[in-house]
């Protein structure tokens, strides 16, 4: 930290204790022009509503045409699932075997 740096932070904690205020928020108070923030406290305080008595039209419902392709799986997954049960199957049989290959050691063992 430099003698100019070290002369504005000891001004600033200061200036801080002289207002009550942490040392942080008078630094970043000063960051930011005064006109700024009572601009966005106007801007949250004021009315969501527009100011206008005209309505704004509402969206009419989405009609479906005719040519529009139904949600729904895509082409080929039917195939797939039988190939995933197929290969279950196929690993539980595998482990069943191997389960009573382990039996049969045990027995002779």
């Amino acid at each position: 930290m430099t003698a100019s740096e070290a002369k504005r932070r000891a001004r600033l904690e200061a200036d801080a204790r002289r207002l009550g205020v942490a040392p942080i928020t008078l630094e970043m108070s000063e960051a930011v022009p005064t006109k700024l923030i009572q601009d966005l406290v106007k801007d949250f305080r004021s009315p969501t509503q527009p100011s206008s008595m005209i309505e704004t039209p509402k969206a009419e419902p989405r009609v479906v045409k005719a040519n529009e392709t139904p949600i729904g799986p895509p082409p080929g997954i039917s195939i797939i699932d039988q190939m995933c049960d197929d290969a279950d199957r196929k690993e539980r049989i595998q482990n069943m075997a191997n389960t009573l290959d382990l039996a049969r050691k045990l027995r002779q063992g």
